[in-house]
C-alpha cells in the first residue's frame, strides 16, 4: 500500500515532470528524466514501464521515459487530481473525458455495431487471437472480396 507521504511525493514529481494525456482514447501518464533512479522509484510505487529514448539530434544524452496506461492510469489520475495544479487538472480531465467518450485500446465497454453499421452479434464477431480485439465478419469478407477482385486486374 502507498503511504500518504509517497502519494505526496508522486504528486509533486508528476506536477513538475509528468504529463497526463490520452492516446487512442486510452489514458496515459508519463514522465521523462535523464536520471533513471527517480523513474524507478515511481515504477516501484505505481507500476508501469521505463523506456530509453533519445531527445533528438540536439543532444547525445540518453533520456528515460516512464509511462503507465489504461485503467491503472485512470485510478492514479483520480487519486492525484485534488493535489495537482490547474494545468495538470486540465490534462487529467481531458484524458479522462476522452476515455469516457468512446472505445480505446483497453476499453471494456462494448460497442453494438461496427463503423459500417453492422450489428455485433456472436455470429458476426471475429476475435483476433493475439490482440484480443474484435472486428466485423461482414466487413472482413467484403474487404477480402475487394482485395481478390483487385488482384485479378
Amino acid at each position: 500500500m502507498i503511504s500518504i507521504k509517497e502519494i505526496g511525493w508522486i504528486a509533486g514529481f508528476l506536477e513538475g515532470e509528468g504529463y497526463f494525456h490520452s492516446q487512442k482514447n486510452t489514458p496515459y501518464i508519463s514522465a521523462a528524466q535523464v536520471q533513471r533512479q527517480l523513474l524507478e522509484k515511481l515504477q516501484s510505487l505505481l507500476g508501469g514501464n521505463i523506456h530509453l529514448y533519445k531527445l533528438g539530434s540536439l543532444t547525445e544524452s540518453p533520456c528515460y521515459r516512464w509511462s503507465i496506461g489504461s485503467i491503472r492510469a485512470t485510478g492514479i489520475m483520480f487519486m492525484l487530481f485534488d493535489l495537482m495544479s490547474p494545468k495538470r487538472k486540465n490534462q487529467i480531465w481531458t484524458a479522462i473525458q476522452k476515455w469516457k467518450s468512446g472505445p480505446g485500446i483497453n476499453w471494456k465497454g462494448k460497442l453494438t455495431h461496427c463503423k459500417n453499421g453492422h450489428e455485433f452479434t456472436e455470429e458476426n464477431i471475429y476475435r483476433h487471437p493475439k490482440r484480443g480485439s474484435r472486428s466485423c465478419r461482414i466487413c472482413n469478407k467484403n474487404r477480402d472480396a475487394y482485395k481478390r477482385s483487385m488482384a485479378k486486374v
